[in-house]
Parts: C-alpha cells; structure tokens; sequence
C-alpha cells in the first residue's frame, strides 16, 4: 500500500467521523447504529495508528495531527453515547461535546449569544476547576485529556468573544462543511 492510499483512507476517515459528529449533535443523542458506526471508526483509527507509526517519518507528523483530530471527535461521541467512562475522563469528554456544540449554535445562529455565553462561561468555570486532575493525570491519558481540554476552552472562547476568538480545529472543520 501506498502513503497516498494511505493518506487517502486517514482523510476519508476523518471525513466520515466529522459528518458522524455532527449528525449526532444535531440530533442530540446517537441511535444505536450511531454508536456502533463510532466503534468501527475507533477500530480503524486503531489501525491507520498502527498503520501510521511504522511508516515513512517525514509523513508522520501530519498523518498522526489528522489522526487526533478523529480521536478528538470520538472523545465527544464517547461523552454524547454515555459510552462506559468514567471519572475525568468523562467529566472532559462531556465538557468538550458541549463546548462544542454551543460552538456551532453560536456560529450558526440558532440561539442568542447571551444564552450561549451564559452557559459558555459556567463550562469554562468548569474547565479552570478541573485543569489541576488533567495536569496530575498519567501521561498515557494526559495527551487526549489535555486535546479535549483544549478544544473545549477554544469553543467556549469562541463564544465568550462573541465569535471574534480563534476557532478549534473541530469547529473550523465544521464550519468549512457547512
């Protein structure tokens, strides 16, 4: 196989994982083919991972930026489908999933700012409150705890700005497929 293939099965995966994101916030909650489409997603992100770090190093870093940002987007359904997590984990993936929404509302219109930045603000109260257990997590789940962290802060301050703050890379991705 190729890196071109395999560059194309990253992107389409990331494709497919974005659209399944957003379906799922638009509709609130994943049906049961909703989340059994995002276990065979998590399963072939495990395998272009695998895929990914024994191939070529001047192609890695880009390959693995598209890879979390799938990871990213798993995290959010994980805390939508109440998939078995617990503790931070799922405290941080709920956070990031809301962030993230609101993000979207905000930017499509769909509610008034001062609701959004109502509940932006107690989110990113939240978030301040809980960075101490990220930065003291093991560092096997420190990375995705601090990606979703991070996303989340960048959603919240895109609405506390009233749309003027930098955007996360979901919801710049989001808006470009909307």
């Amino acid at each position: 196989m190729t890196e071109s293939d395999l560059n194309q099965r990253i992107t389409d995966l990331h494709t497919e994982a974005l659209a399944l994101t957003n379906e799922i916030l638009d509709q609130g909650r994943p049906s049961a083919d909703q989340l059994e489409q995002a276990e065979l997603i998590s399963r072939r992100l495990k395998k272009l991972q695998s895929e990914v770090s024994s191939g070529e190093d001047s192609l890695k870093a880009k390959q693995n930026l598209k890879l979390q940002e799938i990871q990213r987007y798993l995290i959010a359904l994980v805390a939508l489908g109440e998939l078995e997590e617990v503790g931070l984990e799922q405290e941080i993936s709920r956070l990031s999933a809301e962030s993230f929404k609101l993000a979207q509302e905000a930017a499509r219109g769909k509610r008034s700012w001062k609701d959004l930045e109502k509940r932006a603000s107690e989110i990113n109260t939240r978030l301040e409150e809980i960075w101490p257990e990220i930065e003291d997590a093991d560092s096997g789940q420190s990375v995705l705890l601090r990606q979703a962290w991070t996303d989340a802060r960048l959603d919240v301050g895109y609405v506390l700005s009233g749309g003027e703050l930098a955007t996360s890379i979901r919801l710049h991705h989001y808006l470009q497929s909307h």
